[in-house]
């Protein structure tokens, strides 16, 4: 069964900053989220921070996990590479997606993401609460635009 999980990534600029190399960057906390919980095939949805709009911006499908400084090509390149501006987190891990969807432009649905987990998979209670809410159907959209 494909698990579908919500991040945040602020006002989305970093993200697609490091888009080009399929790649966003995470915190310690949502690594322990992914080598824990998140399988390769599973949905990634990437949404701007609530001030910033709360819209879901992207989806792709989770490949792999890359810790920063491995020695791999990806895991070498700096914030500097990556064109990240400076927010205040610090990512030790790389999240690897593939098959990004673009769904920004179609401002399909603002999200209403609080809380302090800034990864969620969308059934845990609170998220899947909200999404009943909206009306928001992961899977209708996914399939709509894949």
């Amino acid at each position: 069964m494909v698990n579908h999980w919500i991040t945040r990534v602020t006002d989305g600029e970093n993200f697609w900053n490091s888009d080009r190399y399929s790649v966003w960057g995470i915190t310690d906390t949502v690594h322990k989220i992914v080598e824990n919980s998140v399988e390769p095939g599973d949905i990634i949805w990437f949404v701007k921070n609530k001030p910033f709009g709360g819209n879901i911006v992207a989806f792709a499908t989770f490949h792999k996990e890359i810790l920063r400084g491995d020695g791999s090509t990806l895991g070498r390149l700096s914030n500097d590479d990556f064109k990240w501006k400076e927010t205040g987190w610090v990512s030790n891990y790389l999240l690897k997606y593939k098959s990004r969807v673009n769904v920004e432009v179609e401002e399909i649905i603002r999200l209403d993401v609080t809380g302090n987990s800034p990864m969620r998979r969308s059934t845990s209670e609170e998220t899947y609460k909200m999404l009943s809410r909206l009306n928001v159907d992961l899977d209708a959209i996914y399939l709509a635009f894949s």
